[in-house]
C-alpha cells in the first residue's frame, strides 16, 4: 500500500491525537498522557507559528485512511551573528510498530527537510540520528553534560556502570560479579560518602558577600527583553530568549513543573535560571534546564548556580546541567560539576551559504537543556 507523506492540518487534530495515543501506548501510560498534553502546546500554541494557516507543523505518513507515522517541527527564531532566521527543531519522530523497518521514518524526516528548509536538533534517538546523517545532516560541536553528585544511589550508580561498559562485555560481566557477589556497592558507597562529605565541608567555608538578589517569578516581564538586548551580541548562535519565547517555553508549558528565578543587582536584571526536580518515575535528578547571563558576568553565573545548589539541597541524587559556553562550563567545574557525557547537535539547511556560516560558528553556539525538546519527561527503567 502506498505511503503518503504530507503536512497534517488542524482539521485532523482529533485523528492525530488518537494516533499519538496509539503510537506511545508501548511507552507506558504516564508518558503517553504527557505526550497528548504537550502536543497542543508545542505544535499549535507556539508563538512562532502562523496562526492563520490551517496546516500543523507536523509531517505525517498515511496509509489508506490511517496515520502511521509523524515527525514534528517546532519553529524558533535562531540568531546567527547579527541576523535572525526561522529554524525548526525536529522532534517526536515515531512510527507505528507495524510499519517499522519499512523506510517510513526516513520518508517523513525527508518530508521535514522539504517543508522546513532549515532543521536543527540536539537530542535524538540513535536510530533517528543515524537516519538524519544519511539524509545529509551536518554536526556542530558537542554540548557537554555536567553532573554534580549530591548523594550515593546504589541503583543509579549501577545503571550508569552498566551503560558505560555495555560495549565491553568482559568488563561488564566483571562489574556485575563484583557488585552482586562481593557487595562492591558498599565499598563504592562508603568512598563516595567520604568524598562528598569532604567536598561539602570545604564548600561551607564563608563566601564573598554578593549584592545579587535572586527572586522566583511566575512569568517573565519586559525587563527580560532588556537583558536579552544588552547581552545577545555575546553569543554568535542562539535561540531568541525574549519574554515571548521564555513565557511560552517555561510558563505556559504545563506537563513539567518549571521553577523560574531572576537575578538582579542594583535594580537591573542580570540573568535567570530555570530549575526542575524530576518527577516520580524519573531518576530523581535536579535539572538546571536553562541558565542565562552575560558570559562575562561571572558573579551572576556563580550566584545563580549557588542558588540552584540551595534549591535542590539533598532532595535529589544529582544535579545535571548542559551548556555549551566555556565561561559557564568553568563555573560549573568550580562548583564540583563533572563532565559525564555529551550531546551532538545536528542541522540541515537548504541555504548553502547559511550552512557554511553555521559550520564556521559550530563551536560558538549557545545551547542548554531548554533548547530543542531536550528536557522532557524521561521515565527511568
Amino acid at each position: 500500500m502506498e505511503t503518503i507523506i504530507r503536512l497534517a492540518s488542524l482539521d485532523e487534530k482529533s485523528a492525530h491525537l488518537k494516533f499519538i495515543e496509539t503510537a506511545y501506548a508501548e511507552e507506558g501510560n504516564v508518558l503517553q498522557q504527557k505526550m497528548l498534553k504537550r502536543w497542543t502546546w508545542q505544535y499549535c500554541d507556539n508563538p512562532c507559528i502562523d496562526q492563520e494557516k490551517n496546516d500543523l507543523n507536523v509531517v505525517i505518513a498515511i496509509r489508506g485512511d490511517q496515520i502511521v507515522g509523524q515527525a514534528c517541527l517546532t519553529p524558533v527564531k535562531l540568531k546567527i551573528e547579527d541576523q535572525f532566521y526561522t529554524a525548526f527543531w525536529g522532534g517526536d519522530t515515531i512510527v507505528l510498530p507495524v510499519c517499522r523497518g519499512q523506510g517510513v521514518a526516513k520518508k517523513i524526516m525527508q518530508g521535514q527537510i522539504d517543508q522546513a528548509k532549515f532543521m536543527i536538533g540536539i537530542r535524538a534517538h540513535p536510530i533517528t540520528f543515524k537516519i538524519a546523517r544519511k539524509l545529509g545532516y551536518k554536526t556542530l560541536d558537542p554540548v557537554p553534560i555536567y553532573r554534580r553528585v549530591v548523594r550515593f544511589d546504589n541503583y543509579i550508580f549501577f545503571h550508569h556502570l552498566m551503560r558505560a561498559t555495555k560495549n565491553k562485555p568482559v568488563i561488564n560481566r566483571l562489574v556485575k560479579t563484583l557488585w552482586d557477589g562481593f557487595r562492591f556497592d558498599k565499598l563504592i558507597g562508603t568512598v563516595t560518602s567520604v568524598i562528598l562529605g569532604a567536598r561539602n565541608l570545604i564548600e561551607r567555608q564563608p563566601k564573598k558577600v554578593s549584592r545579587t538578589d535572586i527572586q522566583e517569578i511566575q512569568h517573565f516581564d519586559d525587563k527580560i527583553d532588556q537583558l536579552w538586548l544588552s547581552t545577545n551580541h555575546q553569543y554568535n548562535v542562539i535561540v531568541k530568549r525574549d519574554k515571548e519565547f521564555l513565557n511560552w517555553r517555561y510558563s505556559r508549558q504545563t506537563t513539567l513543573n518549571y521553577r523560574k528565578f531572576i537575578a538582579t543587582r542594583d535594580g537591573e536584571i542580570k540573568g535567570y535560571i530555570v530549575l526542575r526536580k524530576q518527577e516520580p518515575g524519573e531518576r530523581n535528578f535536579g535539572i538546571i534546564v536553562d541558565l542565562y547571563a552575560s558570559r562575562y558576568d561571572q558573579q551572576t553565573i556563580e550566584d545563580l548556580l549557588r542558588h540552584a545548589l540551595c534549591f535542590f539541597a539533598k532532595d535529589v541524587v544529582a544535579i545535571v546541567c548542559a551548556i555549551s559556553i566555556k565561561e559557564f562550563q568553568s563555573a560549573l567545574s568550580n562548583f564540583g560539576f563533572m563532565k559525564m557525557e555529551s550531546a551532538f547537535p545536528i542541522f540541515c539547511c537548504e541555504n548553502l551559504s547559511l550552512a557554511d556560516k553555521l559550520i564556521a560558528l559550530k563551536d560558538k553556539c549557545f545551547f542548554t537543556k531548554g533548547d530543542h525538546d531536550w528536557d522532557s519527561y524521561a521515565p527511568f527503567p
